[in-house]
């Protein structure tokens, strides 16, 4: 009995390294190590978990749902293979059965988001939104600092008609997290929906106004009256690279390189193919210190544009600098 434990153990660590990519491992082998591992110790709770586990990152589904219901005969109060029966029944579409295993799991550990913001998913795609609404507001009692919590709770509003309600969730869901990209997206998705096709014209035109003249006013070094114009731009379409960029821009003549990070980060976030903001990007890290994050910034440049050799040599310094110049 106990050269079969250990012989299962052995399979079992194999699998484990399988799945981490050990090797180059794939999820297929490491299901064919589970497999093994199971018929030496068949009652071991670990191995169709983790098997399980395999299976999903392969895309199994329905051999999942096996390995999971049998990892929980062996332990019921193991409320992570309950929600993930949650989620393998979710990608089948079988959604009562999923409802079904997340109940299973919360009333094991109430306190998993994942798995409230996996119910309210289930009820989305149902159109069920009162049962989403629902979902969420309890999501939000337990987690309300939960930025996905606010945004999806804001989603459900919006398809129920309540867009003053939707706003004030999206905007919750932005003050937790001022790049939470998806919130802010939804925010002006309703916006522009709402203003229709003279509105956004209009709204564009009176960005267009902020961003000349706040160029017009950086050019004169009133750097902080420029930077209320381009402001004024973000507040009108935060989703807009550029003027996130000029601020960036500002901020950097200024010497204030950390506000510049965060404005060219959220630049590139919104426009990762500029080249011009992962140049200015990167010339803020080297000047906060950080040679590591401004060797990617450049290297991305480089990418696009590999003639630039004054950036190339910049590129060969920091590579000697972190000791990986090839």
């Amino acid at each position: 009995m106990l050269m079969r434990t250990i012989k299962a153990v052995f399979v079992l660590s194999m699998s484990f390294c399988l799945l981490a990519g050990c090797g180059g491992g794939k999820p297929e082998k490491a299901v064919e190590k589970f497999r093994s591992s199971a018929k030496w110790d068949p009652s071991c709770v670990h191995t169709h978990y983790e098997g399980g586990n395999a299976l999903m990152a392969a895309d199994k589904y329905e051999e999942v749902i096996d390995w999971y219901k049998t990892a929980w005969k062996v332990n019921p109060g193991y409320d992570e293979i309950s929600f993930n029966m949650g989620l393998a029944y979710q990608s089948l579409k079988r959604f009562p059965e999923s409802i079904e295993w997340l109940r299973r799991s919360l009333y094991v550990n109430p306190l998993n988001e994942a798995a409230w913001l996996t119910l309210g998913s289930i009820n989305n795609e149902e159109k069920d939104w009162p049962e989403a609404e629902r979902v969420y507001r309890r999501t939000l009692e337990l987690f309300p600092r939960g930025k996905d919590g606010w945004n999806n709770l804001g989603f459900v509003l919006s398809q129920e008609g309540r867009t003053t309600d939707a706003v004030e969730a999206y905007r919750q869901a932005l003050a937790l997290d001022p790049t939470f990209d998806v919130a802010r997206n939804n925010l002006y998705a309703m916006r522009y929906k709402a203003l229709g096709p003279k509105g956004i014209a209009n709204l564009r035109q009176r960005m267009q106004g902020h961003l000349e003249s706040g160029r017009r006013l950086a050019e004169g070094r009133n750097f902080e009256a420029a930077a209320r114009e381009f402001q004024a731009a973000v507040e009108l379409d935060p989703s807009n690279a550029i003027p996130h960029l000029y601020l960036g821009n500002v901020a950097f003549q200024q010497e204030q390189y950390e506000a510049a990070r965060g404005h060219f980060e959220m630049a590139a976030r919104l426009d990762p193919r500029n080249p011009g903001t992962l140049k200015n990007l990167g010339l803020t890290y080297v000047k906060l210190n950080r040679p590591a994050d401004a060797l990617r910034a450049f290297e991305a440049v480089l990418r696009a544009e590999p003639g630039d050799g004054q950036l190339r040599a910049e590129v060969d310094r920091l590579r000697v600098q972190l000791g990986t110049s090839k």
